[in-house]
């Protein structure tokens, strides 16, 4: 913002925002007593369940009720226009769904010859702005209604009062951005949309034809075409200086492709497949709405994180140990199953249990055994499992199992420890209301798959004995690597304490930036998370006109 623009605003603000103590020293004026009328409990407005009421009575009570916009005042007309130019370029710049309607509809009502509720003017403008510093601060929607597990909690408690003060203090320009993370993380996805959005406006974004694979060395006009999308997403390439280059898959190109499907969760195998043209084609508007729906549950998340902690990516299937601002490990894992969602979880590593036992839970018992234990009864013997309780009978042998139904089946299955236990050498367990907890697997054929959404909500480990080494590192008598070899190999259950809790989150990010010199990388939106948050904040859209000014809208048609 210009000098020449912050100067009048600071002389609008000091004109139009008296202070507490002045204001308070003097009758109420009509604006002030209409503007208290309007929102007092059994006012006007009293009844509105859309409206910030609590928040707008707080914030013009801070004011002794004086109007905070006299936005048809000619002298206050520039500085009202420019700010409103700047709320539209900040909403923009994080992501929020766009205000241009509402921004014109002031704009037209600051301006406008008609006679109108000027209270309301004012009213609706604070209400508005107090929407889009909530979004900004990560609390314009309830994020628990959305998504199982959800207890995070991200900026500030005060936020109505804060704003207040900053319209007070004329600081509301730098008060608004500071309300959003200003974490790396949040900063890259901002610059990223600003990339995909100028993308959008140049129209570079071309489509892909449905063909037969290509591989490295064939010729075909669909090559260009997958140049021509490479390069409207700056994947760099040495220029073609002849068509009979362009339709030729060549080593730069087939580089380029990797990258490609890299960043974009698919199998890295340097082909023009079918699931790699699928994914081209996929809108760059597709690509902008994950970038804002990613920005707005960072903004709902803390600010700020601790100097150590596990990092869980539910939408990349990974994991990540940070301290002091950098991932000392980073590994693939497998969560949850689409049916069966690993859910958001803030917490802490308190224990660490060695040959766990696995304590099957009924839910998985009943739907995913019992119908192995129908064509096959002999399945629990063979998987190693046996049924607690039953100790002539362990395996379960004796049991008719092939008309049981699921509300039928009882047991409590257990999987003692060893090669074939499920929760494999360890078990890292952390207060949480899902019984979610990370685990080792015999499964490691998992790890190798893109896709790596296929449990019942647990998170499995690749190498859990590394993690537990990066864990246990703090402990006084912390296990040396061989020690904790050792200690798997006897197959004794152990339980190990761990001294200083590693606090633990588990998130959903569609797109992030495994580091900062690295571009952005996009995951498919497995649990429709990024849909259900977008259609939630449009949801959230107030039309000002129909709330206010129905009169006019309806006069102007």
């Amino acid at each position: 913002m210009s000098l020449f623009l912050r100067f009048f605003l600071l002389l609008f603000i000091s004109v139009v925002l008296p202070s507490n103590l002045a204001a308070q020293s003097k009758p109420l004026t009509r604006q002030a007593e209409a503007i208290f009328g309007y929102l007092a409990p059994d006012g006007y407005l009293s009844n509105d369940e859309t409206l910030n009421l609590p928040e707008l009575r707080t914030l013009y009570e801070t004011r002794a009720y004086r109007p905070v916009w006299n936005a048809q005042n000619p002298e206050h007309q520039p500085i009202f226009l420019a700010f409103m130019d700047y709320m539209k370029k900040l909403c923009a710049e994080h992501g929020l769904e766009s205000q241009d309607k509402t921004i014109a509809f002031f704009k037209a009502m600051a301006l406008t010859d008609k006679k109108i509720d000027v209270v309301k003017l004012d009213i609706a403008l604070t209400d508005w702005v107090l929407d889009i510093a909530y979004e900004l601060n990560g609390q314009a929607i309830d994020f628990s209604s959305l998504y199982a597990g959800w207890k995070f909690k991200g900026g500030r408690e005060n936020l109505a009062e804060d704003l207040g003060n900053a319209f007070y203090k004329g600081k509301i320009y730098n008060f608004l951005p500071t309300l959003a993370p200003n974490s790396v993380a949040y900063l890259h996805l901002a610059q990223a949309l600003k990339l995909y959005r100028t993308m959008a406006e140049q129209s570079v974004w071309s489509t892909i034809e449905a063909g037969p694979i290509l591989s490295l060395g064939a010729k075909d006009h669909r090559v260009k075409q997958v140049r021509v999308r490479l390069e409207a997403e700056s994947y760099m390439m040495p220029l073609c200086q002849t068509e009979e280059n362009e339709i030729l898959f060549d080593k730069d190109l087939r580089q380029a492709l990797i990258s490609y499907q890299s960043r974009n969760g698919l199998k890295t195998d340097g082909n023009i497949g079918p699931e790699t043209v699928a994914t081209m084609n996929r809108s760059v508007t597709e690509k902008i709405d994950k970038l804002r729906a990613n920005m707005s549950r960072l903004r709902a998340m803390p600010h700020t994180w601790p100097n150590q902690f596990a990092y869980v990516n539910i939408a990349d299937a990974s994991i990540k140990i940070f301290k002091e601002g950098t991932a000392i490990y980073h590994a693939q894992t497998v969560v949850g199953l689409p049916s069966r969602r690993t859910p958001f979880i803030q917490s802490a590593i308190h224990t660490l249990i060695l040959n766990p036992t696995w304590r099957i839970p009924i839910s998985i018992a009943r739907y995913d055994i019992l119908p192995k234990l129908r064509k096959n009864p002999f399945h629990l013997q063979e998987k190693g499992f046996y049924i607690r309780g039953r100790k002539e009978d362990p395996y379960g042998l004796e049991i008719e199992w092939s008309h049981m139904k699921p509300r039928q089946f009882h047991y409590q299955l257990r999987q003692p420890p060893g090669e074939k236990n499920a929760l494999g050498p360890i078990k890292f367990d952390f207060k949480n209301d899902f019984s979610v907890y990370l685990h080792g697997t015999p499964h490691q054929e998992d790890f190798v798959k893109e896709r790596r959404h296929l449990s019942s909500g647990c998170i499995r480990l690749k190498d859990p004995k590394q993690i537990a080494a990066v864990i246990l590192a703090g402990n006084q008598d912390s296990l040396t690597t061989k020690e904790l070899q050792e200690n798997i190999t006897a197959r004794e259950e152990i339980k190990i304490e761990v001294e200083k809790p590693l606090p633990i989150y588990v998130i959903y990010q569609t797109t992030f930036f495994p580091s900062a010199d690295i571009s952005a990388h996009f995951r498919r939106d497995v649990y429709g998370y990024d849909r259900r948050l977008l259609k939630a904040l449009r949801k959230k859209q107030k039309d000002y006109i129909s709330l206010f000014f129905k009169d006019i809208s309806e006069e102007d048609s």
